[in-house]
């Protein structure tokens, strides 16, 4: 697997490919090598977080809805999702995202999440037990 630099070398590739690229194509090319940064653990700037994570909002929301999001990602990219949809001036998604996260309060995801693990014990701890003690 060939490892991507973002020095300058990488950024002037980058500009080469989205001079002759279509709306869509230019979208994605920056989607991507954002995504490829974050995989090599390479810093974000505040815009650049706000792009990659309206991405990921839409792709969870557009997936599974609100709940998909909150359940892989829980708050962690909401606030910088918001900013990216004003970069955008997506005003009626930026409401419905604002009031999901009004919704969602991390003590709500922490119950549900301890709602599962204790679901999970019950299936599997009593069971594992009973083989121990044999």
């Amino acid at each position: 697997m060939k490892v991507q630099k973002f020095g300058e070398e990488r950024i002037s590739e980058l500009k080469k490919v989205l001079v002759s690229s279509s709306e869509e194509e230019y979208y994605w090319q920056i989607i991507d090598f954002l995504s490829e940064k974050v995989n090599l653990r390479q810093p974000l700037n505040p815009l650049q977080k706000q792009i990659l994570a309206s991405e990921v909002l839409d792709g969870e929301v557009n997936n599974g809805g609100f709940d998909q999001f909150y359940r892989n990602w829980q708050l962690e990219y909401i606030d910088d999702a918001i900013e990216g949809f004003k970069q955008f001036g997506d005003e009626a998604f930026i409401r419905l995202a604002q009031v999901s996260k009004q919704c969602t309060s991390s003590d709500r995801i922490g119950q549900v999440m301890a709602k599962g693990k204790r679901q999970m014990s019950k299936l599997s701890y009593p069971n594992l037990h009973d083989y121990v003690q044999k």
